[in-house]
């Protein structure tokens, strides 16, 4: 079960586990440089809102919501960090449009370990 909690999207598996439970904000950030440096992680400047596609029914095109599901506004300049969040262990894709945001190869089904397509959290 997917809920939409406040501004963090919350995944529930209770036929695996009463632990099963996977919470996921975005959160705002400083933007670092693309010069292939390795850099910490930048600070959080507060979770990115999200909200129902079905809220916004008469603003957003037809598609969206026909498809359903959740939305965050971001302006294109702005930067963000995943903040994975459980007592469970989870395997986590993580994909924009069609490719793998881990691998930055094209999208592939299951889970892989060379290269690895996951995230554990």
């Amino acid at each position: 079960m997917i809920e939409l909690r406040g501004s963090e999207l919350v995944f529930r598996f209770p036929e695996v586990h009463d632990d099963a439970v996977l919470r996921i904000a975005f959160q705002r950030t400083l933007r670092i440089p693309d010069d292939g440096h390795i850099f910490a992680l930048p600070p959080g400047l507060g979770e990115f809102p999200l909200r129902h596609v079905d809220d916004f029914a008469s603003t957003v095109p037809a598609s969206w919501t026909a498809h359903g599901g959740v939305m965050m506004p971001m302006y294109q300049a702005e930067a963000m960090w995943v903040l994975f969040r459980g007592r469970y262990p989870f395997a986590v894709k993580v994909s924009t449009g069609k490719i793998d945001a881990v691998t930055g190869q094209a999208l592939q089904q299951g889970l892989a370990r060379g290269p690895q397509n996951y995230l554990r959290a």
